[in-house]
Order: C-alpha cells, then sequence, then structure tokens
C-alpha cells in the first residue's frame, strides 16, 4: 500500500498531467479558472466520461468532489486527479 507521500506525489504528477489535457484539448482547450474549477463538461472530457455521467454520479455521491457555484456544478482539477488515483486501486 503506497504511503501518504507517494499518493501526494502521484497526485501532484496527474494534476500535471490533466492540465496539459486541459490545454491541448481539441476541438477546444478545456477551461480551467485561476482557481483550478472546470465546468462538468469539460470534468467529463478530462476523464473519458459522458456529462450524464458525471450527473448520475453526483446524485449518488459519487465521482470527484463537485462544487455548486452560483448553482452550477464545478470540478477542481486536483479533485480530479486525486480520484482518479484513490480509485486506481479500486477499479476492477
Amino acid at each position: 500500500m503506497p504511503d501518504d507521500a507517494d499518493l501526494a506525489e502521484r497526485i501532484a504528477s496527474t494534476t500535471k498531467v490533466l492540465l496539459e489535457i486541459a490545454a491541448a484539448a481539441r476541438p477546444r482547450p478545456i477551461k480551467v479558472s485561476e482557481l483550478g474549477f472546470v465546468s462538468s463538461p469539460d470534468a467529463a472530457r478530462m476523464l473519458e466520461k459522458k456529462p450524464a455521467t458525471l450527473r448520475a454520479w453526483r446524485s449518488q455521491l459519487r465521482g470527484p468532489a463537485c462544487y455548486l457555484i452560483n448553482g452550477v456544478p464545478q470540478y477542481k482539477v486536483v479533485d480530479i486527479a486525486c480520484w482518479i488515483e484513490e480509485s486506481k486501486g479500486q477499479r476492477r
């Protein structure tokens, strides 16, 4: 089992990769706010899921942490990276 330092390093690395993906995304780049938030559709693109999947996850309290900002679901890139890394060992 990885220690906390190893997990933190993997999360930082995954966050960096997600930000690179966001900048290079086509046909349009993924917009990341100054605070590191992305829209629900852009989070779905980062996770290679359909937006409906993220909606279902939110209603089931699954997936990466979601924040309602002015009633609009937003995701922090670092939370997406954390969720990816933490769920790697749980995949079947």
